[in-house]
């Protein structure tokens, strides 16, 4: 947005095109960027790898694991963009578990793409 134009709380857009000595334009943002001779800028679509989804199997071992969590815990078909992003989902689906409980340590969170 171009820094002339500015923003009410009443979410309509303003800007002074003639200078501070002449009434402002009101309008929507397109309009005040049209008065002002902005015109709209094409947006740019990136192609980004992390734009798109992928499915990852996310495998969470424990420092100090109870007796029937030894081996680990793996979350399979957690649909993320980036491995962080599904080791952020797969904490959240062991905190709402209860597998992240007080005693067991640190715990470790490994995710690897599926497929």
């Amino acid at each position: 947005m171009d820094s002339r134009i500015g923003m009410l709380s009443s979410g309509q857009f303003y800007a002074y095109v003639d200078g501070y000595q002449s009434d402002p334009v009101y309008g929507t943002k397109e309009e005040v960027e049209a008065k002002l001779g902005l015109g709209s800028t094409p947006k740019v679509i990136k192609s980004d790898v992390r734009s798109t989804r992928h499915s990852y199997s996310v495998h969470m071992t424990f420092q100090h694991p109870a007796w029937d969590e030894a081996g680990g815990i793996t979350y399979d078909n957690i649909y993320a963009r980036s491995k962080l992003s599904a080791n952020k989902i797969a904490r959240k689906m062991a905190e709402n578990d209860g597998h992240l409980a007080s005693g067991k340590g640190r715990s470790y969170f490994t995710a690897k793409k599926c497929g």
